[in-house]
Formats: C-alpha cells, sequence, structure tokens
C-alpha cells in the first residue's frame, strides 16, 4: 500500500464515529470500574490505576478520535449549514387545501414560510424553500471543540493541580508559605499554593445539638483587599487558585505565669478539638511540659461527674479539661472554665478565650480556567443543537390544482411531522390573505 493511501485509511480509522462510540462506552466502563475500586481500595492503588498506561492511551485516542472527528466533517457541517440553491432530499409529502395563490404564488409562500420561523428562503424546483434554524448543525462543532478544550484542562489539571490544608484561628493571616501548612499534595516537588489572606471571622450553624453542620462559614481578608465569605462548596478565587473552609474547631487561648504574676508564656493554640471531648496537646514555649486539652463548648456535668457538652455550639458555660505532664509524669488535672487558674510546679495555667478555627483547603490548578471554559463550550453547543434543531420545508403549489399546497419537510436532527408543517403553512397564508 502506498504511503498516501495508507495516511488516508489510518485518518479515516481514527475519524471513525463508531470509533467514538466504542471509546466513549470503554471509558464509561472504566470510570464505573474506578468508582468501585475507589470504595475499596487505597488512595494510591487507585491513582496508581488511574494513571496506568492502557487508560492514558485510552485518553489519547478519544483526544485523537474528537480531533480527527471535528476536521474530518466540518467541511460537511459547514455546507449544511448553507442553503444552496436546490432542495435538500427532503421527506416524504403531503398536500394540504390553501387559498388560491394568485400570479405570485412564490412571494406569498416566503412570506408564509417567514413568518413560521424560516429564517433563509428561496425559490427552487417551482417552488420556495425554507429552512428554520440553518447554522444549528454548527453547534456539533462547538460541542466537540469544548470537549477538547475541556480534555486539554483536565490534563492540565493532573499535571500542575496542588492542595494544601492549613489550620487557622479567628484573627490569624496566613501567607501561604510552605511551613503554614499541615499538609500538602500534588506532583512530586511542585510547592504549595500561594495565597495571602487573613482570617476575619468563622462562623457554623449545627443541626439542633448534632453534630451536623448546617453552615461553615469564614470571612476572609484577601490580599487585594476584598473580603469574601467562603463555605464548603464556595470558595474564594483567585486567578487559578482558591480557598475553602473544610472543617471546624475551637483555638483556646492561654497564658502561663509564675508565682509573682509575670507573664512566661501565651498564645492561641490549634488543636484537632472537634467534635467536643476529642483530646489534642500542644507543648508550653520554654517549659519541659506539655498539655492535653479537651473542648465542652455548652458543659453540663455527665455521669460519674464526667464533663459533656450540650453540643457542639458555644454556650454560657464553656469548660476545658486540661492534663499537665512534665516529661511524660502527670502534675495536675482538672475540668476549669475560662478564666480560671489551674496550678502546677508553682506556675499557672489559664484559658482566657476560646476561639472558632477552621480547616481551610487552598488549591492552585492551571486547568481549572479550560474545564470551565470547555463546559461552557459543550453546553452552548448542545444548547445550540438540540433547542431549535434544522427543519428544511419545501412548499409548491400542485400542478393544475391552485388551492392545493404540496409539502416536503426534513428535520436536520429529528424526525419533522409534514402535516403539522403544511397546517402552519396553511393557516399563515389564511392570515395574510
Amino acid at each position: 500500500m502506498k504511503a498516501g493511501a495508507l495516511a488516508r485509511s489510518l485518518w479515516h480509522r481514527a475519524a471513525s464515529r463508531r470509533l467514538s462510540v466504542v471509546l466513549a462506552l470503554a471509558l464509561a466502563l472504566y470510570a464505573l470500574l474506578l468508582t468501585i475500586w475507589a470504595m475499596s481500595s487505597p488512595a494510591t492503588t487507585v491513582r496508581s490505576i488511574a494513571s496506568g498506561v492502557p487508560f492514558l492511551a485510552a485518553y489519547a485516542l478519544l483526544a485523537v478520535n474528537l480531533v480527527a472527528c471535528s476536521l474530518e466533517f466540518f467541511p460537511a457541517v459547514l455546507a449544511r449549514s448553507r442553503v444552496r440553491g436546490a432542495a435538500r432530499p427532503l421527506g416524504r409529502e403531503v398536500e394540504v387545501e390553501v387559498p388560491e395563490l394568485g400570479s405570485s404564488p412564490e412571494e406569498r409562500l416566503s412570506a408564509a414560510l417567514s413568518k413560521i420561523g424560516a429564517r433563509r428562503v428561496l425559490r427552487v424546483d417551482g417552488g420556495v424553500l425554507g429552512v428554520r434554524s440553518p447554522l444549528a448543525p454548527i453547534g456539533s462543532t462547538i460541542f466537540h471543540a469544548g470537549l477538547l478544550v475541556l480534555a486539554a484542562g483536565l490534563w492540565l489539571s493532573a499535571r500542575g493541580r496542588v492542595s494544601g490544608e492549613a489550620i487557622l484561628a479567628r484573627g490569624q493571616p496566613f501567607s501561604g508559605s510552605p511551613g503554614e501548612y499541615v499538609s500538602t499534595g500534588g506532583p512530586e516537588g511542585s510547592p504549595p499554593p500561594e495565597m495571602a489572606f487573613e482570617v476575619e471571622d468563622i462562623g457554623a450553624s449545627f443541626f439542633g445539638n448534632a453534630i451536623l453542620f448546617t453552615d461553615l462559614w469564614a470571612r476572609l481578608r484577601m490580599a487585594d483587599g476584598s473580603e469574601p465569605t467562603v463555605r464548603l462548596s464556595d470558595p474564594a478565587r483567585s486567578g487559578t487558585s482558591w480557598v475553602s473552609i473544610t472543617g471546624y474547631a475551637y483555638a483556646p487561648e492561654f497564658v502561663v505565669r509564675d508565682a509573682s504574676g509575670a507573664e512566661l508564656a501565651s498564645a492561641v493554640v490549634r488543636l484537632q478539638s472537634f467534635p467536643p471531648g476529642q483530646q489534642d496537646g500542644f507543648d508550653l514555649p520554654g517549659l519541659p511540659h506539655r498539655v492535653y486539652v479537651e473542648v465542652y463548648p455548652d458543659y453540663v456535668p455527665g455521669p460519674g461527674g464526667q464533663p459533656e457538652s450540650r453540643g457542639p455550639a458555644p454556650g454560657r458555660d464553656v469548660r476545658l479539661r486540661a492534663v499537665v505532664l512534665r516529661q511524660r509524669v502527670p502534675v495536675a488535672s482538672a475540668v476549669v472554665a475560662l478564666g480560671e487558674p489551674l496550678a502546677f510546679d508553682g506556675l499557672t495555667l489559664t484559658f482566657t478565650s476560646l476561639e472558632p478555627m477552621g480547616t481551610f483547603r487552598v488549591v492552585r490548578d492551571p486547568g481549572w480556567p479550560w474545564v470551565m471554559a470547555g463546559l461552557f463550550a459543550a453546553l452552548l453547543g448542545l444548547a445550540w443543537r438540540l433547542v431549535r434543531p434544522r427543519v428544511d420545508v419545501f412548499a409548491a403549489v400542485a400542478p393544475g390544482a391552485p388551492g392545493r399546497l404540496r409539502v416536503r419537510v426534513r428535520g436536520d436532527l429529528l424526525p419533522a411531522d409534514p402535516r403539522r408543517w403544511a397546517e402552519r403553512i396553511a393557516r399563515a397564508l389564511s392570515e395574510g390573505a
């Protein structure tokens, strides 16, 4: 086989619609299997399967198929969007009685077709051809172009998406430096997302006294001076990066004093203290002590005097159970209220306030704008193609019967009822008589 013939054969195979269907079904099956694996396998295993050579090859082949189909069929789509001087092959013919059209039937038929929605009208084959939505077929090209842009965006996201989590209390600034993140994820060696903001306020609403959020929000002050409010599913965006709040906890503020009342240490500590009663610890700066804390935001005595909380929202009586250790040896333990000192080793530990704290997720995704643009183009193409599909209507006076009209109709995407269109033309002619 000659090189030219081989190239044409490969091109036609790449542009095959059957190949499109096979690849779409195969990738749909793969997505289903991947969902099942995700429920029963570690995330690293799922990512390893998803990035395997067979599936990457299928993605690449689908992209090639989309490009080839778009280029192969675009000339035909463009030709179909034009109305030439000969009627396209239309469907079955019906006849309908109409008022006699006089000596210039083509003019009245042209006016009637325009009235019922035809945007292009031509006199052809002894009658009139009208076309509704002649540019509708171009919607298919827009749709496939959108899919290509979407695929490019997903590829950029897979290669460059980086995320990080930071735990911040109310009033705390964040500059995006690596040390401020408690965890990061993304391609190996990628720097964490860079985004600067300050947490102005954090709030949460709960379903009764249950540990179930009905709302979780934070108001931020961004580097540009804007003050967006972020929620679980409503992030604040800046370029290709965004930040959202994903968790809630309590951040107690403490002060340590010596016997003379001099302050030795103070800070707002970030604890994994949600839900109420969960224990976490922190070290006292400059001292050989570690403090383990449980937060009870709406304190109530429980069975046996054990502390409990009516619910997760802070109430009038906030208490903390604190255990102070010196080199792993307990030296003090008590349930204390805000402002109540806990004595240990000649010092006192006092929790002065309880600030709300949030877990913030910062993401940098270079593919996000492309994904959004691709989705928009694909939806636009579908709407362009489906909302008002192209319909060709040919109408002519029946030979020897000036009061009868022959009508043939073809729907470009869905079958069109010639009887319905013939009746619409007849009504338009009657109204214009």
